[in-house]
């Protein structure tokens, strides 16, 4: 799923009478980011490229701070999920960004191929911000037999459905998560799962 190019065809926006329902790109702000997007952000500080320096840094950091995650790192999580399970925490107002969108570059990956990945990152204030990266999840399928066997053919609707393990990518329960310019595939429950908050 990564790297694909988006299929938005005109139109995006739908008008219904006196509302426009949809999404309309701005100048700089191209629908799903990546290039011509101008909110990015580069890197004032020596990049993070392996999992304990990125979970050393966010512990270190404070509201204002940006982590960066080098453009060319891929961080895994896998095994530190299964085994110790690992959640990422993302400070509130501090951003973890990386490179996505500026000249051409794709943005550093953090991914995990643990099917449990409940949840990658996690906020833990308000005014966190994710720009710039990618987060790669373990299950890119749809699922749609299983789907069917749960709901259409009564084996136990949401009962039996959730004894197949889901992922989530980020959690947030406080308000004004910021997440641009970002590439989030493979998570099976939720890329973003609000879970509370305002903004």
């Amino acid at each position: 799923m990564f790297n694909a190019r988006p299929l938005l065809r005109p139109p995006t926006q739908v008008g219904t009478g006196r509302n426009t329902c949809g999404a309309s790109a701005r100048r700089g702000r191209p629908l799903g980011g990546g290039t011509g997007y101008t909110g990015t952000i580069r890197p004032t500080g020596t990049p993070v490229r392996h999992l304990d320096e990125l979970i050393e840094t966010l512990a270190g950091a404070r509201s204002g701070d940006t982590v960066y995650v080098a453009g060319d790192a891929v961080i895994e999580c896998t095994e530190r999920i299964y085994v110790e399970e690992l959640v990422l925490e993302l400070p509130g107002g501090v951003t973890l960004a990386s490179d996505r969108g500026i000249d051409g570059a794709p943005g550093g990956i953090i991914r995990s191929d643990s099917l449990a990945t409940r949840p990658l990152i996690r906020t833990t204030g308000a005014d966190a911000r994710l720009t710039g990266i990618r987060l790669q999840g373990p299950n890119p399928r749809r699922c749609l037999e299983h789907h069917s066997r749960a709901f259409r053919e009564g084996h136990g609707g949401h009962d039996y459905y959730y004894r197949f393990p889901t992922s989530i990518g980020i959690d947030a329960e406080h308000p004004r998560l910021r997440v641009d310019n970002c590439e989030l595939a493979g998570w099976s429950h939720s890329a973003v799962h609000l879970i509370r908050g305002a903004g």
